[in-house]
């Protein structure tokens, strides 16, 4: 599953940056659809808008999921069990 996670702050809204789901609600979202990989999207896209991934990593291993992060440029493979 592809999910943005960069968060949301009053800050941040204030400033007129949109947001999007925190770590916990994005490895929540992915549990709870089923997803055996979670692939973070957006948390670095904008400089002044940044999500922290790391922070994803125990939370994902504690719900059963997979956290990818790929660096720029890099394959992932969409069929998870055929790896």
């Amino acid at each position: 599953m592809l999910l943005p996670i960069n968060g949301r702050s009053y800050a941040r809204e204030k400033a007129g940056l949109v947001g999007n789901l925190t770590p916990e609600e994005a490895v929540d979202l992915a549990a709870e659809a089923g997803a055996a990989v979670l692939i973070p999207m957006h948390d670095e896209t904008y400089p002044n808008n940044l999500g922290d991934v790391g922070q994803a990593a125990e939370m994902a291993y504690r719900r059963g999921v997979t956290l990818v992060v790929p660096r720029y440029g890099q394959r992932v493979p969409l069929d998870w069990n055929a790896v």
